[in-house]
């Protein structure tokens, strides 16, 4: 140290200008380097004398202000505790009584896996009031599984204003991926402050949050401090997500598609447990999926599942499908006579293989509806045709197939239809059009003979299935009412029966029934339809007795 008067006085006391760096220190340092360490700091403004004391009562108080904000800056999902939490640090000088205080601050104490939380690193010098302390750097240091937030570091010494990378880019710096810091080509003089936010990627329990560490007049790196904490808590997050959606048409022996929805973690897997079988899948873009082929047919329930893991909650969901019995191929012969007589009714059959109840049959003329008949456990299906046109008519059988059955088309036949008979007046039928109509309501079926002084009765038929007979009137109408039993598309027939001077004819159209809507509660809005309503049950009962667009009437007259 030096001696005598200008010793003792740079020795106690060394003049720096109010601000940032602290000049006159460094020419104080090079009359005595015991002098930067322990002299007695005095601040120079317009010509008055500042005690650094009052200097720092001020910072202490906007300090606390600081930290105080610092400890409600949270961003994160999931349930966490708002409360923050702080580990102070003593550094004892180890030649003089002089100390330093430093602290660490974690915004929140308790934290949910994927939160953001606000680590605050300061270094305080509480205990030296009039001794002047200065630092080359600060660093913070967090364990691997924190993720630093890119541009939130900032920091500031001395009371001035908050610096970050976009400010002051050269003096910030990420020494390793676990490591920030603040460094300055010219020491500044605490209270400083390191500020960041990190994503806290960890597993569940208690986790050491790492520590801080500096460069300066009183202290270089220690152990105490590198991993002097907090220790927060970390909790698992849910998993919110886990829609497992109905596969496609899964059918015995065909490989089919099971996939969820999900917001699990990117990579972790999931697994499907169906039917005895275990299958997994990995997420990828919010979803996962993996091939099942099922070895039997009914109904089966599916179940996915995540299991828990460190950073995560366990979620499971199900879903009963159904699975179709293995698809055969079918066969169906038509058997129809090589010649009619326009007027006279014939009998067209068609056998379907392999033998089995099920789907329809339906018979067309030229490709218009004749009848749609549903199969019965014989195979076996039947139908009356009385022929309106003369000449070579195609007959065709188509089986519409049944579960586990493909559909098939017979091959057509050929008939040869004869003229009327000469003494006997030809006659025709047509329905007249019934609009869409909810199951169990009863449905007013209207038929009309020509000519209208034919008098004699209509039959009227659901597919193959005898509904009523009318009288014709003397209008040449006949009516019945018909309460349908299924819903569906359905193929009506009306027949009239002739009379001694008047041929026999017949006349289609189709019917569509739809299922029964529940009573509502006229004060309920209801809820939104997915879009199936009762439409949907037209083409879903299409497998049932019913068949092609309307064919109208087939008139006895040639056409």
């Amino acid at each position: 140290m030096l001696r005598g008067p200008i010793g003792s006085l740079f020795n106690k006391v060394s003049i720096s200008l109010c601000g940032r760096y602290s000049c006159m220190r460094h020419i104080a340092r090079v009359l005595s380097p015991m002098a930067g360490h322990y002299s007695r700091r005095m601040c120079w403004n317009r010509g008055v004398l500042m005690r650094q004391a009052t200097i720092r009562r001020t910072l202490a108080v906007a300090s606390a202000t600081a930290m105080a904000g610092a400890a409600l800056a949270v961003v994160g999902a999931g349930t966490a505790s708002a409360e923050s939490i702080t580990m102070p640090g003593r550094y004892q000088n180890k030649l003089n009584t002089q100390s330093l205080e430093y602290e660490r601050t974690v915004s929140q104490k308790v934290v949910t896996h994927g939160d953001t939380v606000t680590v605050t690193s300061k270094i305080i010098d509480s205990n030296g009031l009039w001794i002047g302390n200065t630092h080359y750097w600060i660093q913070d240091t967090t364990p691997a599984c924190m993720n630093y937030v890119d541009g939130t570091a900032r920091w500031k010494a001395l009371g001035g204003n908050w610096e970050s990378p976009s400010t002051k880019p050269r003096e910030f710096a990420a020494p390793t991926s676990t490591a920030i810091r603040a460094h300055f080509n010219v020491p500044v003089s605490d209270p400083l402050e390191l500020e960041a936010q990190y994503v806290v990627n960890c597993d569940a329990g208690q986790l050491a949050s790492g520590g801080m560490s500096w460069n300066g007049t009183l202290k270089d790196n220690e152990s105490d401090s590198l991993t002097m904490g907090p220790t927060i808590t970390v909790n698992r997050a849910a998993v919110s997500k886990l829609f497992l959606a109905t596969p496609a048409s899964p059918t015995v022996g065909k490989s089919s598609t099971l996939k969820v929805e999900t917001d699990a973690p990117e990579g972790s897997t999931i697994s499907f447990a169906v039917d005895g079988q275990t299958l997994t899948g990995k997420v990828a873009g919010g979803e996962a999926s993996t091939e099942w082929t099922p070895s039997s047919s009914g109904t089966k329930t599916v179940v996915a599942t995540f299991a828990q893991t460190g950073t995560h909650f366990g979620k499971s969901t199900s879903r009963d499908v159904t699975v179709a019995a293995a698809t055969v191929e079918s066969t169906v012969n038509l058997t129809a006579p090589a010649s009619a007589q326009v007027g006279v009714p014939v009998e067209l059959s068609a056998t379907v293989a392999p033998v089995g109840e099920g789907g329809t049959v339906t018979f067309k003329e030229q490709g218009q509806v004749v009848n749609s008949v549903k199969v019965s456990a014989s195979g076996v299906v039947t139908t009356q045709w009385i022929p309106a046109t003369e000449g070579g008519r195609s007959i065709d059988a188509e089986f519409s197939g049944r579960s586990g059955v493909a559909p098939s088309v017979a091959e057509g036949k050929l008939v040869n239809v004869a003229p009327k008979a000469a003494d006997m007046e030809s006659s025709s039928v047509a329905l007249a059009p019934v609009d869409m109509t909810e199951l169990g309501e009863t449905i007013k079926l209207r038929a009309t003979v020509d000519p209208a002084s034919a008098g004699g009765k209509v039959s009227f038929y659901d597919g193959g299935t005898f509904i009523g007979e009318a009288s014709v009137g003397e209008n040449g109408v006949a009516t019945l009412d018909w309460k349908p039993e299924m819903q569906g598309v359905r193929t009506v027939r009306a027949e009239f029966s002739g009379t001694d001077t008047v041929l026999p004819s017949q006349g289609t159209i189709q019917v569509t029934i739809t299922s029964t809507t529940e009573p509502t509660d006229p004060t309920d809005p209801g809820t939104p339809g997915d879009g199936s309503g009762s439409l949907g049950s037209i083409t879903g009962s299409l497998s049932g007795e019913s068949g092609g667009m309307s064919s109208g009437s087939l008139s006895s007259l040639g056409g």
